[in-house]
């Protein structure tokens, strides 16, 4: 999930900056690739790790809609939904600041119950809000090109 605020300008260190209403989204790099590849037309199934609260949910429901597979983006009891801190200022620039939460808890064992479907993908798209163990595993068993965003 992305919450984004917008600020006057980016603090320096120490100091603290008063933001606008924030606005929440579903978002990470992950699901973002995977909404726009399945709105290219592609064939999609995401492969990771939410928790067990609210914007489990929403995000799930967010990609599913956009005719992404889910069957393989799993409950993590007891660990929150990864999030994305997003300040920006005037000018659209931004910082960022990651708390993957459950993404953290993804595993190699994770990628290989999902063998079959990376097995069988043209493009295996990576990124490193995930473990390196569990990329790894999925770039092993990837069946085509993979790319490590």
């Amino acid at each position: 999930m992305d919450l984004v605020t917008p600020v006057p300008r980016h603090p320096v260190p120490g100091e603290t900056v008063l933001g606008g209403d924030i606005a929440e989204h579903p978002g990470g790099k992950g699901a973002n690739q995977a909404v726009a590849a399945a709105r290219l037309g592609g064939q999609v199934a995401m492969i990771g790790r939410v928790g067990e609260d609210d914007a489990a949910g929403v995000m799930a429901s967010a990609v599913r809609a956009e005719g992404v597979d889910t069957a393989h983006l799993l409950r993590t009891p007891g660990v929150p939904t990864g999030r994305a801190l997003i300040a920006v200022d005037p000018a659209g620039e931004n910082s960022i600041i990651v708390s993957p939460g459950a993404n953290s808890r993804l595993t190699a064992a994770d990628c290989r119950s999902a063998a079959e479907v990376l097995g069988r993908a043209r493009v295996t798209v990576l990124q490193q809000e995930v473990p390196d163990e569990a990329n790894h595993a999925a770039a092993e068993l990837a069946g085509g090109i993979v790319v490590h965003n």
